[in-house]
């Protein structure tokens, strides 16, 4: 029995061996201009660098303390502008990246929290994102951020296979070239703290008048899943003594009624304030302030983020 447990831990030391040096090896040769050969093998498109890596570097070098910490999916990094709260002496840094679950942000909160140490939180929920496993966003994550215990928690959350290859991959990398090293700082066109500025206006909507369809079907294991993770982000923010906002965007696509009506109890649980931006959509011009159905441009952005502001300072949340 004892040499066959120490022949199987052999065999294992040298497959894992083997493995490494095949990701490691897939991962350095060029498959054409933009992608490796890992990259294929596993249909990971994304490539490093962009708003997520630049927003997660910025995050670990920060000059000045936040005032307010913004997360979530792309609608929360269309809809936050940081001048205008500049403006109202209010510091914000935007941690929001494309297709980010509550899986995701669970995770993300837990590492980044408490190295920031914003005065308060923001966190934007996408109904349309509860559906979603996350492995999109890990996907960029694991491209773009330095790998950590969270990260690889994440992977085991999501628990699809090609997540831990892509965890351990990115491993092996910055194991070898750490993700930060010998990078210079240099601010990409159209982004300011984690911000997407783009003033397109879709003229290719043509709405005439706002969608107010709500769907209502039973909730999904996937649903049900990324709604507990909503309630493991107020319960841990909560638990670090920091004030949360939740907010929806305004969009003019249909909704979920059944997840939105969840989300408001997480919230009442909690006691956090669950902003649902839509109850403003009458302020906004669906040809000029729209990016497309799901997404402000920076015209709405401006309004949405005056609306915020007021509710931030009539909630009396850190003034």
């Amino acid at each position: 029995m004892k040499k066959f447990i120490v022949r199987g831990f052999v065999f294992f030391l040298i497959v894992m061996c083997l493995y490494s040096v095949v990701i490691y090896g897939t991962s350095k040769i060029k498959y054409n201009d933009k992608y490796t050969i890992f990259n294929q093998i596993v249909n990971n498109p994304v490539k490093r660098g962009g708003a997520t890596f630049i927003k997660f570097y910025e995050a670990t070098h920060l000059k000045k303390p936040v005032d307010i910490l913004v997360i979530g999916s792309s609608r929360a990094f269309r809809s936050f502008d940081p001048d205008v709260f500049e403006k109202n002496n209010l510091h914000i840094h935007l941690l929001a990246t494309s297709s980010q679950t509550p899986v995701n942000t669970y995770y993300l909160l837990k590492e980044y929290l408490l190295k920031i140490r914003p005065k308060m939180v923001i966190f934007d929920v996408h109904l349309g994102l509860l559906n979603s496993n996350g492995i999109e966003c890990f996907y960029d994550l694991c491209t773009n951020i330095p790998v950590s215990k969270e990260l690889f928690e994440m992977a085991l959350d999501i628990d699809q296979a090609n997540t831990y290859s892509i965890c351990y991959a990115a491993l092996i990398n910055q194991a070898d070239t750490p993700i930060y090293k010998g990078y210079t700082y240099k601010v990409p066109k159209g982004y300011r703290k984690g911000f997407l500025v783009d003033y397109k206006t879709d003229t290719t909507l043509g709405k005439k008048k706002i969608d107010t369809t709500w769907i209502k079907k039973d909730l999904t294991p996937q649903e049900i899943k990324n709604l507990k993770h909503i309630d493991n982000i107020a319960s841990f923010v909560r638990s670090h003594n920091v004030p949360i906002l939740f907010t929806k965007q305004p969009v003019l696509s249909r909704e979920k009624l059944l997840s939105n009506k969840k989300i408001h109890e997480i919230a009442n649980k909690y006691r956090i304030k669950y902003l649902d931006l839509n109850k403003f959509r009458k302020d906004l011009n669906f040809s000029h302030d729209f990016y497309d159905q799901n997404h402000l441009n920076t015209y709405g952005a401006e309004k949405i983020s005056e609306i915020i502001i007021k509710e931030i300072q009539n909630s009396n949340f850190i003034y």
